[in-house]
């Protein structure tokens, strides 16, 4: 069964030329909870319309898939950047430097 928690919201103002004003949700993804993995949605509802990106199975747990949640919040990221900010974190290997910071908590 899909959930979603909703676990950040943030509203864009109008800013023409620059931006619409827009909606944006930030959401933990337990979909894979049977394989005890996490993912994350970004959620932007504009003018009526939803755009929406998903990355399934990134996060072992819930609190690092919510510390992953953090930073795309603190930085703005909008459905159309999630995938290659997502390729970009893992060529990294951010996310196994999460997991094994969790390890020594």
């Amino acid at each position: 069964m899909e959930c979603c928690e909703v676990v950040y919201e943030r509203t864009l103002t109008e800013l023409e030329p620059f931006q619409s004003s827009s909606e944006l949700r930030y959401m933990l993804d337990d979909a894979h909870s049977g394989a005890r993995r996490y993912g994350v949605r970004i959620s932007q509802s504009m003018r009526g319309r939803v755009n929406e990106a998903r990355c399934s199975a990134l996060c072992a747990t819930r609190q690092q898939c919510r510390r992953l949640l953090c930073f795309l919040y603190e930085n703005a990221v909008l459905p159309v950047h999630l995938e290659s900010i997502m390729q970009d974190i893992c060529s990294q290997g951010l996310l196994e430097k999460l997991e094994q910071g969790n390890e020594r908590e």
